[in-house]
């Protein structure tokens, strides 16, 4: 409480208050005789709120997003859940963080205080599983006998990928002029034969699953291109 001077009736103010106070006048006469009287203030106290918010909820495999919180009233905020990195604790009570890419759901949450109170909030981030890899490319193999045999076992000349440009078979550990069928791995694309090497004379195409390429082209192709068409 203050005291007064009752001589002269001056008081003092009071400090800032944050809780309820009670004040308390002590007073003496010149006679001696004294008396006393009180007085309680009542301190309103803002009400604590608190904001706690994510750029993005769902997210694709590896990627992040920013979380935002804002405890109005508050003086300060701590994290807790797994989704954190090993920062400190106290997170302040108004502030931002980036979650960094994320491979698994995570959940984010906080406790903020404040003369008002306790506040609590959580943030669940969703997380989108990987993505299936990719499947292997395209790639060819030549058999010089038809349905896919190369003198006893399965295509033996390559593999060549799609984009595959081969002038004269003989640059490309093919005899010339012994290709009877094609198979791959994969898929199919097309595979364009031509009668003479650098690509020179009659040219055909045929897929790159073909058990026999004919009669007209059987041993008889010295170029070809793969994932191309004449």
């Amino acid at each position: 409480g203050t005291k007064a001077d009752s001589s002269t009736g001056n008081g003092d103010k009071s400090p800032a208050l944050t809780t309820k106070t009670t004040f308390t006048l002590n007073c003496t006469a010149f006679d001696g005789t004294s008396a006393s009287a009180s007085t309680t203030v009542d301190v309103s106290v803002p009400p604590l709120s608190l904001s706690f918010t994510a750029d993005s909820y769902n997210l694709s495999y590896g990627g992040g997003t920013t979380l935002h919180w804002t405890a109005t009233n508050g003086n300060k905020c701590e994290k807790s859940g797994g989704g954190w990195g090993t920062s400190n604790a106290n997170i302040g009570a108004s502030s931002t963080y980036w979650t960094g890419g994320l491979t698994s759901s995570q959940s984010f949450s906080i406790t903020c205080s404040g003369p008002g109170g306790t506040l609590s909030g959580s943030v669940n981030i969703n997380v989108a599983p990987p993505p299936p890899p990719p499947p292997p490319p395209i790639q060819v193999y030549l058999c010089n006998n038809a349905n896919f045999d190369g003198n006893g076992q399965q295509c033996y000349y390559g593999p060549y990928g799609v984009g595959y440009q081969c002038n004269w078979v003989g640059n490309c550990g093919v005899p010339n002029d012994t290709i009877s069928s094609m198979v791959s791995n994969n898929g199919s694309t097309n595979v364009a034969f031509y009668w003479d090497i650098y690509y020179g004379g009659a040219c055909a195409n045929f897929s790159s699953n073909t058990g026999f390429v004919g009669n007209g082209w059987n041993d008889q192709m010295s170029s070809f291109k793969v994932g191309y068409s004449c």
